[in-house]
């Protein structure tokens, strides 16, 4: 053993075992090193440990007790003699130059020869504890760090990003938002919004300008004063970002009642590919584009999910089969919405999509009556619209107009009643 040369793995520092040897000692190679920690790792010892890196030092085998004697932390130990000879028999079984496959086959046996040359003579006390999640600030590689830091937020539609942030607005999780914009103090524009004022149009629009702020120049790898910072109060999270930028400098948060990783686990819990409740909400909310439900109850995130989900998607796979489609598109949307103010006791005939909503929705048949009643209703739509002081009397004559017409002759009307009630 005293004459017994060692490579000793530690993640001791080299300065210790100088100062009980008294001696200059030295490290093993870094290539051999790194293949040694491979093989370690085999045997439950990692490369490396928050932060400490398994070296690999020499040293002789008397050397070896005293540091074991003064409690030097060695977790393996290899022969330098039983290493140097198996790398000189697996280095002699192959020439210098191999193909990929000889390669391959040539670390394999290294590997194992290797692993045979380790023992393990301690144990790594430096065990890490499962991380714990970081509240200060959004880390940029959980999933929603990724989402938020690689999204240019100078565009006006960030996609998903755009989705989960109008989604926590959508469900009332938003307690409240402020912005504050200083461009050299040239153009200022502040903003603040709490849950005790009414939410309108013009205050989902700041809302959607807040997030845009927020994720500002995230491109730039949200590290220092780009980072998305996070803290609570009082049961209440928030999210900031404040930064100066050539000139330019903002003051950002968002609040809201859980916190925003917990919210995005929920949201992506919810996605589906081919629902478009952003849509409907974006376009038919209080506070979207539209408002067809002005006199109505408002629709909410969670009833238009579940019209969509329970309503819209067995309508569109009973009647169109494979053919039909449950994603976005236009129609879908108005159809959609035609559910959503029918369930409100909305008249089928005053509907863009009326014939649609009675056959489909209300389940009842439509005739050939039907389509002419929704013809006038359309064509009296229009009369009222382009002609707004037109008298009852006026209205009366362009009804009689409309009825003098055969429209028991009209193609159209035929092939409209063929594809609502196809012969089987």
């Amino acid at each position: 053993m005293e004459n017994q040369n060692l490579y000793v793995g530690t993640r001791e520092p080299r300065s210790k075992f100088q100062n009980i040897l008294n001696r200059d000692i030295y490290h093993l190679n870094e290539g051999l090193s790194k293949k040694l920690r491979t093989s370690v790792m085999k045997k439950g010892i990692k490369k490396t440990e928050q932060g400490k890196k398994l070296m690999f030092f020499s040293v002789g085998g008397s050397e070896y007790q005293t540091l074991m004697d003064n409690n030097i932390d060695i977790l393996v130990k290899v022969d330098e003699d039983s290493l140097s000879n198996k790398l000189q028999e697996i280095n002699s079984n192959y020439p210098r130059r191999m193909d990929w496959d000889l390669s391959k086959k040539y670390k394999i046996e290294l590997e194992s020869g290797l692993l045979d040359c380790v023992e393990v003579v301690g144990k790594d006390k430096n065990i890490r504890k499962k991380p714990t999640r970081n509240n200060n600030y959004i880390n940029g590689n959980t999933k929603l760090g990724k989402l938020i830091y690689n999204t240019d937020g100078y565009q006006r539609c960030l996609g998903e990003l755009s989705n989960f942030f109008n989604y926590i607005f959508y469900k009332g999780y938003v307690i409240d938002f402020s912005y504050t914009i200083d461009h050299s103090n040239i153009d200022y524009e502040s903003y603040k919004w709490n849950k005790q004022k009414e939410i309108s149009k013009e205050v989902f629009e700041k809302y959607q300008d807040c997030y845009r702020l927020l994720t500002k120049w995230s491109k730039l790898g949200g590290y220092g004063e780009m980072r998305i910072h996070l803290y609570e109060i009082n049961g209440e999270f928030s999210l900031s970002n404040g930064y100066s930028y050539d000139g330019f400098s903002n003051d950002v948060e968002i609040t809201t009642i859980k916190h925003i990783k917990d919210l995005y686990d929920e949201y992506l819990k919810q996605y589906n590919p081919n629902d478009f409740t952003d849509s409907l909400m974006y376009n038919y909310s209080p506070y979207g584009f539209w408002d067809f439900f002005k006199n109505y109850e408002p629709i909410t995130w969670d009833e238009c999910r579940e019209t969509y989900e329970n309503i819209f998607v067995p309508i569109i796979v009973e009647e169109e089969g494979n053919d039909g489609c449950i994603g976005y598109d236009t129609l879908n949307r108005e159809r959609m919405r035609d559910i959503l103010l029918s369930k409100r006791g909305q008249n089928w005939i005053t509907l863009e999509n009326g014939l649609w909503i009675k056959k489909y929705y209300l389940k009842e048949n439509v005739t050939k009556q039907d389509i002419v009643d929704i013809w006038w209703w359309n064509k009296k739509t229009d009369i009222l619209y382009f002609n707004p002081d037109i008298t009852e009397q006026q209205l009366s004559k362009e009804k009689e107009e409309f009825d003098k017409f055969s429209w028991s002759s009209e193609s159209r009307l035929e092939e409209i009643y063929e594809r609502l009630n196809p012969k089987i």
